[in-house]
């Protein structure tokens, strides 16, 4: 689980917004694992459900979800999930997704054209965190610059850049239910997250959206707590360690160099980032990515275990034919 903090006004309800860009990729990783899961004769994991429970686990209490999609609301949801409109927002957010598009470079290949993509959707979601002022949980991976150096025109690169060098990793420790631990099993999951030990760590991570405090006491203060939850359950849950990226500030030049990438686009977006970011607050965005790669990743290493045997076995069988003929 990763963390992208900007500065933006507290909200101790701690409820995130979740764009239909999430929502998308969320549905594309969910048909990804059954397919795969059939394959592999496992157990199908129900992506969203995990992608909610990460959150929760996380300390995000509710979440606002676009009022026109069509999200299949759960136990676990009911209580958690109410609508949101993006209308008046959302032509700004295709124009900012198109004006990264148009500055690749030109020639990409398909695994560098969602590179592109991808970027599109961070600084997306980034900008959804500062127009409501409140967390995003998304989806969208931190860019790599090394990688995006590659695809992107030079001037669009200096902005990206300025972000990326204004990024400070916090690690944290965070309680995780067991793998062990059956993910449909939602009523142990009810009893954890509405114990007396659970609502200290989810206040304890509101307070990274203040600047009130430096990161490394804030971590402490959180590591400590989601001791005290992991203490209370420690047949369900695990503590493990978590990368926290966080913005303080924009830097001068990333003002000074946007009018020239995105022009009159540029005073919008920038002005309300802005206007969220000022010396007493953060904005942040929680990652569901780190996740994805580790369910994913299982999955490709079991295939490749399969494959493996398969691989031996054959060639063990074609060495005793070969001492038979």
């Amino acid at each position: 689980m990763r963390m992208l903090i900007a500065a933006r006004s507290l909200n101790m309800e701690r409820d995130a917004i979740i764009s239909p860009y999430s929502l998308g990729t969320l549905e594309a990783y969910t048909d990804i694992i059954r397919d795969i899961s059939k394959v592999l004769e496992d157990p199908i994991i129900d992506m969203r459900k995990l992608f909610y429970a990460v959150m929760i686990q996380s300390g995000l209490k509710r979440f606002r979800i676009p009022s026109d999609a069509k999200v299949p609301i759960s136990a676990l949801l009911a209580e958690r999930a109410a609508p949101i409109s993006f209308d008046k927002i959302e032509p700004r957010i295709g124009e900012l997704r198109s004006c990264v598009i148009n500055n690749a470079r030109p020639d990409l290949n398909k695994e560098q054209m969602a590179r592109v993509y991808a970027l599109a959707g961070f600084l997306a979601e980034l900008y959804l965190a500062a127009e409501f002022r409140r967390p995003v949980a998304t989806c969208a991976p931190v860019p790599k610059m090394a990688e995006i150096q590659t695809v992107l025109k030079d001037d669009l690169c200096v902005v990206v850049g300025g972000l990326l060098a204004a990024v400070e990793t916090v690690n944290l420790n965070a309680p995780v239910a067991r793998l062990n631990v059956p993910i449909k099993d939602f009523s142990l999951f009810r009893s954890v997250v509405s114990s007396d030990v659970f609502e200290p760590y989810v206040e304890s991570h509101a307070e990274l959206e203040t600047l009130s405090n430096p990161t490394a006491s804030i971590a402490e203060h959180v590591s400590s707590a989601a001791h005290q939850v992991v203490d209370a359950f420690p047949s369900s849950f695990e503590l493990r360690r978590t990368a926290v990226s966080a913005i303080q500030s924009i830097p001068s030049i990333i003002e000074v160099t946007a009018g020239k990438v995105f022009g009159v686009l540029a005073k919008p977006i920038f002005s309300t980032i802005a206007d969220a970011i000022g010396h007493e607050r953060r904005l942040v965005l929680y990652s569901f990515e780190p996740t994805w790669r580790q369910v994913w990743g299982g999955k490709l290493d079991k295939v490749r275990t399969i494959v493996a045997q398969e691989r031996a076995a054959k060639a063990f069988l074609n060495d005793r034919l070969d001492k038979q003929s």
